[in-house]
């Protein structure tokens, strides 16, 4: 058994495959495997969620459905429950997001490779696969760049186009094209957007955080997709949960428009908990108390410092105006502002900074009960290099997982 790829999907169908009592080999591109998943979240990893199968399809934009068997084969609780007995805690946060408990991304990474060692998995580091080895019985190995021919079954799980730096270079399309399978465009997911207002522009804003609140992506009036969390002003737009959330539909709109009329807005709703007329009536009711405060001050008691005179330009009024003389008319326009701040998206981050790629092998051309190819026996595939991709929240580590679990064990199905 041969296994392309040293990240969560491969080492996890490794270890899978191992288990089932086949010998494998692990084949990895970079010096050390799972360096991804090492750095996931910023070193936190996020690596399951405790929603059941149906709730995380529909956290699967990306063709949810097609995971189906791959979660029931191997839930977000049977994820824990590896780990633990591999001497890994884990925590639940909000959403169900699944931590390790008090050990980081790299501890996970070095728990699951000492695991594939005691399990007999070869670890090749340093060895790029370069094609694989088909005939007239299916796929038969693969070779990697320096000649080496290695024998078996082969499972591709070389990841994505993001984070390239980790290995993910997307040689497993490569891979699969030359066995026939058709590779759908990618675009990322999961990523930032790149807005072009002068007040974002001009770094007004950077590095201010927004808690809970909810997004609407539209174009032209019209209402794409829209997203409840956090959001992050950055030197370049927009980032946080919120705005990965919305990302995937931005990006795809801007893969297939290359004309003009392309730019979307990103509508910021400050307080979806309240009415206007409740944000109307909490502004005139500090108005009362502090009449001469400036209309500036006013609004610091409702939103961060450096937000107050961005929304009251945004609202087109005189910010050198009193409390006292902020009407009903001035007030509604603020109210609107605060329920609608309107940002102008003109594209996303590059794929090589998204938490996953949207696209890759067409799952079409896969059997999504074994995660075997339909056209070439013997080849299966695991993780990123498939075209699903899910939403932040432990999803796409779930994909990785499960898929891999579901791969290593269908290969190894009358191979003892």
């Amino acid at each position: 058994m041969v296994v392309v790829g040293g990240g969560p999907a491969g080492m996890m169908a490794a270890s899978a495959a191992a288990k089932a009592g086949g010998r494998v080999l692990l084949l990895e591109k970079k010096a050390v495997p799972g360096r991804k998943m090492a750095i996931a979240g910023g070193g936190r990893c996020n690596f399951t969620n405790v929603a059941g199968p149906e709730i995380m399809v529909e956290n699967v934009p990306g063709n949810g459905k097609f995971l189906y068997s791959a979660f029931r084969c191997f839930t977000g609780e049977d994820c824990r429950g590896f780990f633990k007995a591999l001497g890994i805690n884990s925590r639940v946060e909000d959403e169900g997001k699944v931590f390790p408990a008090g050990v980081a991304g790299e501890d996970l990474v070095a728990a699951l490779v000492d695991y594939l060692h005691v399990l007999g998995v070869e670890i090749k580091c340093s060895s790029e696969v370069a094609g694989l080895l088909l005939g007239g019985a299916g796929c038969l190995g693969a070779v990697t760049s320096g000649g080496e021919k290695y024998y078996g079954r082969v499972i591709v799980a070389t990841g994505g186009l993001s984070y390239p730096g980790t290995g993910s270079t997307g040689m497993g399309y490569r891979l699969a094209e030359s066995a026939g399978h058709k590779i759908n465009g990618f675009f990322p997911s999961g990523v930032a957007l790149v807005c072009a207002d002068e007040w974002i522009k001009n770094k007004q804003l950077q590095g201010m955080a927004l808690e809970g609140v909810k997004v609407e992506l539209l174009h032209e009036g019209r209402r794409l997709d829209n997203a409840k969390g956090d959001l992050l002003f950055t030197h370049f737009g927009v980032s946080g949960p919120a705005a990965l959330r919305v990302s995937r539909t931005a990006a795809a709109w801007f893969s297939q428009r290359k004309d003009g009329g392309r730019n979307l807005t990103l509508v910021i709703d400050l307080f979806p908990g309240m009415d206007r007329e409740e944000i109307t009536g909490a502004m005139e009711s500090a108005a009362r108390q502090a009449a001469q405060k400036t209309l500036r001050n006013l609004l610091r008691g409702m939103v961060p410092d450096r937000l107050a005179p961005v929304i009251i330009n945004a609202a087109g009024v005189n910010d050198g105006i009193r409390a006292a003389q902020a009407g009903k008319a001035v007030r509604r326009k603020l109210a609107d502002t605060m329920k609608g701040l309107a940002l102008t998206v003109t594209a996303t981050r590059p794929i090589r900074e998204a938490v996953v790629t949207a696209g890759g092998v067409d799952v079409k051309g896969v059997n999504p009960a074994t995660m075997e190819s339909k056209i070439v026996q013997g080849l299966f595939f695991a993780g990123e290099v498939l075209d699903v991709d899910g939403y932040t929240g432990g999803f796409n580590m779930h994909i990785a997982f499960s898929t891999g679990h579901l791969a290593g064990i269908s290969a190894m199905r009358g191979r003892k």
